[in-house]
């Protein structure tokens, strides 16, 4: 039979449908698909053209093991066309995801002879995986239906409808004694005879098979003979809606039962004790109170219904916490260890909300057949433990005020002489002072040998009119055993007498009074101070009630060394004069922090009778000096707070600290200070007095310091020397320097030293100036050496400038910075273990070591900018990339000085600079490493650098490189941009020189791209360089004429290398083969030429060529390779690779049949870009 043709409509208005179809035509015995609709496709997630076209039409993708239930369908619907036979089929969809789909065939009518089956598909995937999660949830059930019948405690039944067992679980079977389920099987409960009450159980069950559940049934039953009672729940079996049986669980209650019988009977009995009763019993491990009594409830005032019913176990929410557990252990640790009873104090909250009460509970344990029971009996004890609780306080209260007094208190029978002691913290310190021991002790025969002499026969007289009932007190001093220092007690009986005034109660006191004596013998001592004028730095003294803030005395020995004070002054305002007089707020505050007075009576009454400040002040004379406050504080009688205060001028004191602790921390022998307007000096030499602390000459200074000289310097130096040393000099050069040096030798051990004298001011009042000397001879011959090196070393660079070429070559300071980065970045990617840092740092290597061969060449090209034979290269570049190769190694260098090193530069910015690269570089290093060399530590480095929107000048850059450095004077700025020039000054000279050609440069190279370079500076402050200059710039497309390396394929390239130094030629060659390419070397040019003539026609892609060779150099070789008569010598790339550099060097190269110029020491980058141009694929 033939394939059925749809028409072309019929075909697209079918494979068009979104619904899942298909359309089959049996053609022999197999059915063939004729098409499938577009909903089909979607329904497997699949693409029509990603169908399989098999001999039998489209691959529907259904699994092979499903194809003949897909044909047995086709088959049956043909036959029986008004039959629906769905069936479920596997089909495999996107990502071979298996899919269930529901195909339902219908056969069509047919046509020319030709019948065809139209299949509608449905997805029910989602209805498969619910049938086997169902199915699988059923089997679990079952497992765990099965499981918890077999183990649990219940037991548990099930009847037919006719009340036949048709079984049961093991609980039930083991309760009756049955060994298994088949010995009840088709059994009633009158078969089996176990229940006493025949019509109850049956009527019950009945009712359950007309569909009325019953819960907990109370019955009786015969089990193994015994009656027992039991408690039983049945509830009705359906299946298909219909009652088909019943199911039941029981459980045995007989010990509840009889246990409950036996609780009611107590229970009448406890209800009637007259005492509060609990009743414990312990239930699954937990001790539940089942009972409370009526007395209980009216005793605490609780009702009944707050204790929360049948278990009352509320009650433990009326107990505080700690008690609740308390009762809850002692209950635990009487059924462990069997103990009968035991007792304690509860608190139990009251019904009125007015706190806790006290209750003595007795807890014990009773056994009776039904089990153990627990019964709490409270006792209201709250009255007498309130009154107790008092009686501890008001104790405690006495004893704390005692302890506090340092007071001893005693009850005394004059009988016996026997004092009874109330023990206090300090009681027994007390009783060893008098070296007794105990409680009681006789008095006063056991104390006697405690008082001074002097004073025991005042102390026996004493005791005898207190043993006749006067009351009285008594102060005596005491005599203790190794104590130098005096100790007074007062000792004081208070006697009651009876109605009649006969005594009765004797009680004595004793208190030490030492600190009181002492207090007002201090008081006294300070009055008699306000009358003394000593020491000699003393000059203020006054007393004042600090209560009442009233001065009482004061005294100034000199207005000119204090603060003016006047008698209508109190504390307050005297403290406000002192805190004027004070050099600064920080000063100020400190004195209000300690002498406010409201701070002194605080910290008075807290124990602190004594409070100082030392301060930095101005006097009248508005001169600096040092002083210390004191204020002494009493407590009078009346209870007021009188304070003395003194004022100290400290300054000398201060300042011979200060020298003492210089000499300790420097290598000084000889530090002073002198006192520019009373010319009065400190001074302590170690060479002239080396054993004398720091002393104070009030003489002629003139004198000292000749005496100094005389004794030291050789003669034909003293007259200078005292000249330079002179008050009047040293003035005149701190006016106008701010410091002075000098140096001189000097003769000490018989030998000549080089000694340095240093002047400065100590203050910015310059009231004080400092002096020290140091010995120097060590560098000072260090210097010597090193000046004849320098001066022999330039001499020499005098006699032929190609030495001192060389010389400022290799000394000059530009190469270091670079250098630093090198060297800095080198280590520390030696001493990384992190790849993608050591990675980092070989970058910054990289970037530093371009930098030192730009700047070498520059040095060496000075002359060729100064003949204008220097041209500029200029080339597009990304800006940041440009500042930030400045910007690495100059950052190394400000960290390893601590110089804090600022930028303010375009970050981010999508602009190129059409620029010469290298002069551009130049100028910023020259300008930023000058300006981190003349930086001390912690000083500031910044750079700017920014594009104008209003053009300066025809400049649309400004550069700006600004320091915090020492500076340069004013007549330097005008020769600083000239050749080898330095400013030498004091500034300058501990800071190792560079060429002095890094400005000069600079100047050149900014001339050259017709910028301007302006300076400002100021001596010790710093320096500020700007820079204007013409720059072209253009939105950053530099990838664009830029080859990518990476996209170059050089793999198995060959290469002739022609290098005669070994070290070079291995590094080019590393180089190259990591790239891929194959390289053959040669040593020198005349192997080169054999080696090229030996290889056939185009075995070389390219050729490096090396200059200067031994044998024959680079140009005689490529003469000779571009003469040979093969058509591939003409036109074989050959790249000189050498260190001549300069641009007439590049020059000479292409002049010689050379194609390209790779400049040594290499840089990777560009010699593969070379190649790329020349020897790519």
């Amino acid at each position: 039979m033939k394939s059925f043709e749809f028409s072309e409509t019929e075909r697209k208005l079918l494979e068009e449908l979104p619904v899942a179809m298909c359309v089959f035509q049996r053609v022999g015995w197999k059915y063939h698909v004729l098409l499938v609709s577009d909903g089909y496709c979607q329904l497997l997630k699949l693409p029509r053209k990603s169908m399989r076209v098999t001999e039998s039409g489209m691959d529907l993708m259904v699994y092979e093991e499903d194809m003949a239930t897909l044909e047995n369908m086709l088959s049956y619907v043909e036959l029986h066309p008004d039959a629906v036979y769905p069936v479920r089929l596997r089909v495999r969809g996107a990502d071979n995801r298996c899919l269930h789909l529901r195909f339902t065939g219908k056969p069509r009518e047919p046509q020319n002879g030709v019948r065809l089956v139209y299949v509608s598909c449905v997805d029910v995937s989602a209805e498969e995986d619910m049938h086997r999660a169902q199915s699988r949830a059923r089997e679990r059930s079952d497992l765990l239906l099965e499981k918890v019948l077999s183990t649990t405690e219940a037991a548990i039944f099930w009847k037919d409808a006719d009340r036949r067992f048709i079984g049961a679980n093991r609980a039930f079977l083991d309760y009756y004694g049955f060994p298994s389920v088949q010995s009840i099987l088709g059994k009633t409960d009158e078969d089996l005879g176990w229940n006493i009450e025949v019509d109850k159980f049956r009527d019950d069950e009945k009712k359950v098979l007309e569909g009325v559940s019953t819960y907990r049934e109370f019955g009786h039953c015969i089990r193994k003979g015994e009656v027992r009672d039991i408690v039983a729940s049945k509830a009705p079996l359906y299946e298909d809606g219909k009652i088909v049986g019943l199911v039941g669980s029981f459980e045995d209650v007989t010990q509840e039962r009889r246990q409950q019988n036996e609780n009611g009977r107590l229970t009448h009995i406890l209800e009637n004790v007259p005492a509060g009763l609990c009743m414990y019993q312990l239930f699954s491990g937990e001790f539940v109170c089942v009972f409370v009594n009526r007395y209980f409830t009216t005793m605490t005032g609780i009702p009944m219904e707050a204790l929360g019913g049948e278990p009352v176990d509320a009650i433990h929410l009326f107990l505080e916490p700690e008690d609740r557990e308390w009762l809850r252990k002692t209950l635990v640790e009487m059924d462990k260890s069997k103990r009968d009873e035991t007792d304690g104090i509860l608190h139990i909250r009251k019904k009125s909300g007015t706190g806790f009460g006290s209750f003595y509970v007795i807890v014990r344990r009773v056994i009776y057949a039904a089990g153990v029971r627990y019964y709490v009996s409270y006792t209201d004890v709250t009255e007498e433990k309130e009154m107790e609780r008092k009686q501890k306080a008001e104790r405690r209260v006495l004893e704390r005020v005692l302890e506090k007094a340092h007071i001893l208190v005693w009850e005394y029978n004059p009988e016996t002489h026997k004092a009874n002691f109330i023990k206090t913290a300090h009681f027994d310190s007390a009783m060893k002072i008098h070296g007794l021991d105990g409680d009681s002790v006789n008095v006063p025969e056991s104390l006697i040998n405690s008082i001074a002499p002097n004073d025991r026969k005042r102390y026996i007289e004493f005791y005898r009119a207190v043993q006749n009932g006067t009351s009285g007190s008594i102060d005596v001093e005491l005599r203790i055993p190794d104590e130098t220092e005096k100790r007074y007690e007062r000792i004081t009986y208070l006697v009651s007498h009876d109605a009649d005034g006969k005594p009765v109660q004797w009680y004595g006191m004793s208190q030490n009074i030492t600190a009181e004596l002492r207090l007002i013998e201090n008081y006294n001592r300070e009055k008699m101070m306000l009358r003394k004028t000593s020491p000699e730095n003393l000059f203020a003294k006054s007393r004042y009630n600090l209560t009442d803030n009233r001065m009482l005395v004061f005294w100034v020995k000199d207005n000119a060394k204090g603060v003016e004070i006047t008698p209508d002054m109190n504390y307050d305002t005297v403290l406000e004069a002192m805190m004027e007089s004070a050099m600064d707020e920080a000063e100020r505050q400190k004195i209000k922090e300690t002498l406010g007075r409201e701070n002194v009576i605080r910290r008075h009454r807290d124990g602190e009778q004594t409070l100082s400040v030392e301060f930095k002040r101005k006097t009248l004379s508005n001169r600096l000096s040092w002083a210390l406050a004191t204020v002494n504080t009493f407590t009078l009688s009346d209870g007021s707070i009188e304070a003395f205060t003194y004022g100290y001028d400290i300054t000398e004191s201060v300042l011979s600290q200060k020298i003492m602790t210089l000499l300790e921390e420097l290598d000084f022998d000889l530090i002073g200070v002198i006192d520019t307007e009373s010319g009065r000096y400190f001074m302590h030499d170690t060479v002239a007095h080396p054993d004398e602390s720091v002393r104070m000459w009030g003489g002629d200074l003139n004198e000292h310091i000749a005496e100094l000289v005389r004794g030291h310097v050789p003669e034909a130096e003293i007259n200078e020397a005292l000249e330079a040393m002179s008050p009047e000099h040293v003035r005149s050069e701190l006016r106008q320097n701010g410091s002075y040096e000098y140096a001189m030798n000097f003769e000490e051990d018989g030998q000549i030293h080089r000694k340095l004298v240093r002047f400065c001011y100590l203050d910015s009042k310059h009231n004080y100036v400092f002096l020290c000397r140091q010995d120097i001879t060590k560098e000072y011959r260090r210097e010597l050496e090193r000046v004849q090196k320098l001066n022999a070393a330039l001499q020499s660079a005098h006699q032929a400038d190609e030495a001192k070429t060389m010389f400022l070559a290799g000394i000059s300071h530009d190469m270091r910075t670079p250098l630093n980065g090198i060297i800095g970045f080198t280590r520390l990617a030696l001493k990384t273990e992190n790849m993608e840092h050591r990675l980092d740092y070989l970058k910054k290597i990289d970037s530093s070591g371009k930098l030192l061969l730009s700047f070498v060449n520059d040095v060496l090209e000075l002359s060729r900018l100064d003949s204008g034979k220097n041209t500029m290269h200029p080339e597009e570049i990304l800006l940041n990339s440009l500042i930030d190769e400045v910007v690495v190694p100059v950052r190394v260098s400000a960290e390893q000085k601590s110089v804090h090193f600022v930028t303010d530069i375009p970050q981010g910015m999508n602009v190129s600079a059409f620029v010469d690269k290298l002069k551009m570089q130049e100028v910023m290093l020259n300008l930023l490493s000058n300006a981190v060399k003349f930086t001390p530590e912690q000083g500031t480095v910044m750079f700017l650098f920014e594009i104008l929107e209003e053009p300066i000048q025809g400049c649309n850059t400004r550069i700006v490189v600004q320091d915090t450095g020492i500076g340069v004077g004013h007549e330097f700025i005008s020769k600083m941009f000239e050749p080898f020039m330095q400013e030498h000054n004091a500034l300058t000279k501990n800071i190792s020189g560079g060429t002095g050609l890094g400005l000069s440069i600079v100047k050149r190279i900014v001339d050259h791209m017709k910028g301007f370079i302006e300076v400002e500076s100021e001596q010790g402050l710093g320096t500020k360089f700007t820079v204007l200059l013409p720059i072209e710039y253009r939105e950053a497309d530099v990838q664009d004429n830029v080859i990518r390396i990476e996209d170059v394929e050089f793999e198995g390239q060959r290469l002739l290398l022609c290098e005669d130094n070994m070290l070079n030629m291995e590094i080019a060659k590393t180089l190259l083969e990591d790239k891929g390419f194959i390289v053959d070397c040669a040593e020198d040019g005349v192997e080169g030429l054999q080696k090229y003539k030996e290889a056939g026609p185009d075995s070389y892609a390219g050729i490096l060529m090396d200059i200067r060779m031994p044998r024959m150099n680079g140009y005689e070789a490529v003469e000779c390779i571009r003469a040979l008569d093969r058509e591939d010598a003409k036109k074989v790339p050959i790249i000189a690779m050498t260190a001549d550099a300069y641009p007439e060097d590049i020059q000479h190269c292409h002049d010689a049949g050379m194609n390209a110029h790779i400049a040594k020491p290499i840089d990777p980058e560009d010699m593969f870009r070379v190649l790329a141009k020349w020897c790519a694929k």
